[in-house]
């Protein structure tokens, strides 16, 4: 996960704690049909959950991309 944005880190929810972000970018030497190609990310993830055999923990990333990447052999 790499990108510009932002996010909040360490937000004690008492059964644990959570994490949120946004993160976008776009690469400028692939070109779409619509333009550059830009992909943003929302990531959620959730630590320090007390469970069988100690902390667990869960991560879920949401992505959306403008345009289409090219195929390889057109």
């Amino acid at each position: 996960m790499s990108g510009y944005g932002a996010g909040i880190e360490d937000w004690n929810l008492r059964i644990g704690k959570m994490s949120v972000a946004y993160l976008g970018g776009c690469e400028t030497d692939i070109v779409t049909q619509n333009g550059n190609y830009a992909k943003s990310n929302i990531d959620v993830r959730f630590y320090d959950l007390k469970g069988p055999f100690g902390l667990w923990g869960a991560w879920f990333d949401v992505a959306a991309a403008k345009g289409e990447l090219p195929r390889q052999g057109r």
